[in-house]
């Protein structure tokens, strides 16, 4: 997510690389956190009190493998307090092209393997799967066949997210659909997750960019979170029909109603990317 370009600049004028995020409830908001500072003490309270000011109650937090687990304790404790649901954000593009799913998979076993060692009500809800495949050259070469790899990756990590009562969030792109792609798709929504998470990285037509993947999550039962992003234009190839970054947070909570007014809210939540610009952006009166 903190690496996407733009890769189809022809497909309407307005197809740009998304990230990923996890099935919050109906209606909650979420963040996504990059910061390995944020799990340290002083900065999770400042986390933590920051999102509480802001009734934000989702957290997709990335956590380096060598994190100890003392340090992690604590900062899934201290969630917990504050009634904080916490997803480990991971993912790289390359996972996406092996459709045993093998990396994703001990991803999922990670954060298992953290569950068990913590108190009870002490964890990870979940895992939000940031797979870009997209972002690699066998991409180009012949999406298709990607594509399915993909799915069949992400079926096998999401099989082994239910042994483990972990939810498991896939992270996508609004285009897809767009590709001819509506098969794999939807069998992502069948059998690759537990939820979806779709950025909505284009601030015209907001709801049309995600209709599709609303109406598949809504026949497969999974949750959509919308992410909105935060960053200001320049970072990542964003433009600023990217990104709320000078529109302000009341712009894109205006946006986040109509959405709603116009899909419904059933089943949909939304998300902002990410912390360390939200600070910037977000500001209380």
């Amino acid at each position: 997510m903190r690496q996407w370009i733009f890769l189809f600049p022809l497909l309407a004028g307005s197809i740009f690389l998304c990230a990923c995020a996890a099935p919050a409830p109906e209606g909650e908001r979420g963040l996504f956190s990059w910061e390995d500072s944020a799990l340290e003490e002083e900065g999770r309270q400042e986390l933590f009190g920051w999102m509480r000011d802001r009734e934000l109650t989702v957290l997709y937090q990335s956590v380096p493998e060598d994190c100890p687990a003392e340090t992690l304790e604590g900062f899934l404790t201290e969630a917990a307090e504050n009634q904080i649901a916490v997803y480990l954000l991971t993912g790289d593009p390359d996972w996406g092209l092996d459709p045993a799913g093998e990396a994703m998979t001990e991803e999922v076993l990670r954060a298992a393997a953290w569950n068990q060692e913590f108190p009870e009500g002490v964890g990870f809800q979940g895992v939000l799967m940031d797979t870009e495949p997209y972002l690699t050259s066998s991409w180009e070469e012949d999406p298709e066949d990607v594509m399915e790899a993909y799915v069949d990756g992400m079926s096998q990590a999401a099989a082994c997210a239910r042994e483990k009562d972990l939810e498991y969030v896939a992270c996508i792109p609004y285009y897809y659909d767009t590709l001819e792609l509506e098969e794999p798709l939807e069998r992502l929504f069948q059998e690759g997750c537990t939820g979806a998470a779709v950025m909505n990285y284009y601030r015209e037509n907001e709801a049309e960019h995600i209709r599709a993947e609303a109406e598949l999550a809504r026949a497969a039962g999974r949750s959509l979170t919308v992410i909105y992003e935060l960053q200001p234009p320049g970072v990542h190839g964003l433009t600023e029909k990217n990104t709320y970054y000078e529109e302000g947070v009341e712009a894109l909570l205006d946006s986040w109603h109509r959405l709603q007014e116009e899909l419904g809210p059933q089943g949909l939540s939304m998300a902002v990317h990410e912390y360390q610009w939200a600070k910037d952006v977000w500001t209380l009166e």
